[in-house]
């Protein structure tokens, strides 16, 4: 089931109640409208990435969710609310698609393959904060792939399905996760990690942010702790991350940490 908070009065409120696992909520940029994936048989995230792809009104709590797309997951509404991403299992990859809100209009974005986001058993909470980014001006969406043999930022044109490389990495011995832009749009920050090199062989952690216009990367944390990243500082000069214990489940206890 789908639910939501009131923050003023700590009031909990159902939106979505139905026989399948609903979750992975995302709400519409005006605040009216909630997309959402519906599971069928869900067990231990058998079908976590063949869910029917919902919408429903925030305003009208009686309304029938309006199905949009099938065999899809993990929603993204573009910034002024004309688009609904979402990602798609297509052969042995994983695809970015696109689908207009009040129904129709489905579009395959991209080829080659991106990671699936991760995410624990029950209640499936993701480890990283996103898989794929709308850019501010909904012109763009930002996502990792390693169609190339090496994992790199790439952003794709929501227009004309044009791919551009953002990244230049050829290492294969590194993973890139979580791409989340500046609001000006020049920049993007993203989570790295990697296999240490040294005697204890231990995942070394961190974050890196690229200016799009020069493609400079450069690294501005890295640590062996277990972290993920939140997003920008308000000032964006700065990165927020959160630490805990356990890469995933509930941790006992979660740290927010300016970088």
């Amino acid at each position: 089931a789908i639910w939501r908070v009131n923050l003023a009065e700590s009031q909990e409120t159902p939106v979505s109640r139905s026989v399948n696992s609903e979750l992975w909520p995302s709400i519409s940029p005006d605040g009216e409208r909630v997309a959402f994936q519906s599971a069928r048989n869900l067990s231990r995230g058998n079908n976590l990435f063949n869910s029917s792809i919902l919408v429903k009104s925030l305003k009208a709590r009686d309304d029938r969710p309006t199905p949009l797309a099938e065999h899809g997951f993990l929603t993204a509404w573009s910034p002024n609310g004309s688009s609904i991403a979402f990602m798609r299992r297509v052969d042995d990859s994983v695809e970015l698609m696109t689908v207009n809100p009040n129904g129709g209009g489905e579009q395959r974005l991209t080829s080659g393959g991106i990671p699936a986001i991760g995410y624990s058993v029950s209640p499936y909470n993701h480890i990283q904060s996103n898989a794929f980014a709308w850019s501010p001006d909904g012109s763009k969406i930002a996502y990792v792939s390693s169609r190339n043999g090496a994992a790199n930022i790439w952003t794709v044109s929501v227009s004309d399905n044009s791919d551009t490389p953002v990244t230049e990495n050829l290492g294969t011995d590194i993973s890139y996760y979580c791409p989340i832009w500046s609001s000006d749009g020049k920049r993007l920050a993203f989570f790295t990690q990697r296999k240490s090199v040294n005697e204890n062989s231990r995942t070394i952690r961190g974050l890196s942010i690229v200016d799009l216009a020069s493609k400079k990367v450069t690294e501005v944390f890295a640590a062996e702790t277990i972290f993920r990243l939140i997003g920008w500082t308000a000032e964006e000069n700065g990165l927020i991350i959160a630490e805990s214990e356990v890469q995933s489940g509930l941790p006992p206890e979660t740290a927010l940490k300016k970088v």
